[in-house]
């Protein structure tokens, strides 16, 4: 807990608003208005010397430490409540009457403690016109060293409030941010969660027929879907996984898909002349079970599914086609959870990166997905 209030006090001290501030005091305050002091006739000031009567110096920054109140707290505090006009009144009459009572005090207390022989006539001046301002309601100000008052710490004001505005925004930023980065953590938790029942159904149903004909391709068929399911259930839960191993998975999936129609034409090539990609695990699944779900393979021998996955080094495509049937369909199919999963993940994942086109042409119903990496 020390080490972030130390890391925050040093932000603090660092911030350009602190920065811009020192700048004022020393540049206006110590400079400026020291110099505007000296440059009075009951001083005399030896040009040999860079900052004779450093005295003067403290006297400057003396008489306009009044004005931290006003910029520090009243102004800021009325500028976060939108409070323009009241502003404004307070700060004529701070200036007009607090600058009165501020060079009041500060001339009599420096006229006291002066040691200095050269000054006793400045310090003494002063006190008297401060003494007959203060006695004067509507005027009797020193316009010019008012005004520079007014300019230089009125600018420190707007500078820290647009610094706190800017820094409040930043913060509203980061905070959307983080609320739109979980948000899409928990939609993609919800789409995989979807998803994995879902396969594991279809594949149950699969394995059912094959275990009701006695196929001698049974085992070959579990141990298949064992090694699928292993992946989907331990390795799917990382955001990304390599393109090989989802080539791998594609792979089992097509050998598994020929085994129950052995006089279907069913392949799948692979080409990746590119380097190690990530992708979202599952993501060609959805079409590649639209394509066995709905292809002609199962009512007709011969027909044919021809499935690639090419992935450059911007870019991923995949293509598949399968066979269908020329008469129409009686009635809806069930079905429709794995495209509407894939469409929803390729928003999140790929957003204005992706092009998903499906069509038929020729008895063939063709998916074809581009992902710009």
């Amino acid at each position: 807990m020390k080490y972030t209030a130390a890391i925050s006090a040093a932000k603090k001290w660092t911030s350009f608003p602190f920065i811009f501030e020192l700048l004022i005091w020393l540049l206006y305050v110590c400079l400026y208005k020291y110099g505007y002091y000296l440059n009075t006739e009951s001083i005399v000031v030896s040009r040999e010397e860079n900052f004779p009567f450093i005295s003067v110096m403290g006297y400057a920054v003396a008489s306009t430490l009044y004005l931290i109140p006003l910029y520090r707290y009243i102004a800021p505090y009325l500028l976060d409540k939108s409070r323009y006009g009241l502003l404004g009144m307070i700060t004529v009459l701070y200036l007009a009457y607090i600058s009165k009572a501020s060079y009041l005090l500060v001339s009599y207390a420096f006229l006291s403690i002066n040691t200095n022989p050269a000054l006793t006539q400045f310090y003494q001046q002063h006190f008297r016109i401060a003494l007959q301002q203060s006695m004067i309601l509507l005027r009797g100000w020193d316009l010019q060293i008012l005004l520079m008052d007014l300019l230089a710490f009125g600018s420190v004001v707007f500078v820290q409030y647009g610094y706190k505005n800017q820094q409040e925004r930043l913060q509203s930023e980061q905070r959307q941010r983080q609320l739109e980065k979980d948000n899409f953590a928990l939609q993609l938790s919800m789409l995989k969660a979807q998803l994995q029942p879902h396969f594991l159904f279809n594949t149950l149903n699969s394995l059912y027929g094959l275990s009701l004909t006695g196929s001698r391709d049974t085992p070959r068929y579990i141990l298949l879907l064992s090694q699928m399911m292993q992946y989907i259930l331990y390795e799917c839960d990382k955001e990304r996984q390599p393109l090989e191993q989802e080539r791998t998975f594609l792979e089992n999936y097509f050998e598994l898909e020929q085994l129950k129609f052995p006089s279907a034409s069913i392949d799948f090539k692979y080409t990746s002349p590119a380097g190690n990609i990530l992708i979202p695990p599952l993501l060609f699944l959805p079409l590649v079970e639209n394509s066995f779900k709905h292809g002609s393979h199962r009512a007709t021998d011969h027909a044919a599914i021809h499935a690639s996955l090419t992935s450059e080094e911007n870019c991923i495509r995949f293509r598949i086609e399968n066979d269908i049937f020329s008469a129409p369909t009686l009635g809806k199919q069930p079905g429709g959870i794995g495209l509407v999963n894939l469409r929803q993940r390729l928003a999140l994942y790929y957003p204005n990166r992706h092009q998903l086109v499906t069509m038929e042409k020729a008895n063939k119903y063709v998916a074809e997905l581009t992902i710009n990496l």
